[in-house]
């Protein structure tokens, strides 16, 4: 429990050395009547507080819309394949209002 809770504040540190600059000049712009330290402060106690659950959840996001777009082009070929069959379906069709909303229908399965 000590080691997780030695790694939570020196990944918080860390985090604060990564944006504190950037974050007091935006903070001296918004509130330039407030001394520096006490804005330092501000940033070193939300860096250290939520820095490492933000990073946790920066980490999970980016892992899934890695997974997603994977799986995307996973499925891309499989979905043009469906994508044809339709289109054979569609040429044999003789209502051209039918045929026009199963090809829309088609290639919004394919879009997806």
């Amino acid at each position: 429990m000590g080691s997780a809770v030695l790694l939570y504040l020196i990944i918080g540190i860390l985090e604060y050395f990564r944006v504190a600059k950037e974050y007091l000049n935006h903070l001296q712009e918004d509130f330039p009547l407030h001394p520096i330290p006490l804005l330092e402060f501000c940033i070193f106690s939300v860096c250290l507080i939520c820095g490492p659950a933000l990073l946790l959840i920066k980490g999970l996001n980016i892992t899934k819309y890695y997974l997603r777009n994977r799986w995307r082009k996973i499925l891309f070929p499989i979905r043009l394949k469906k994508f044809t069959k339709e289109l054979d379906k569609i040429s044999k069709e003789e209502d051209s209002k039918k045929s026009v909303e199963l090809l829309f229908k088609a290639m919004k399965e394919v879009l997806k």
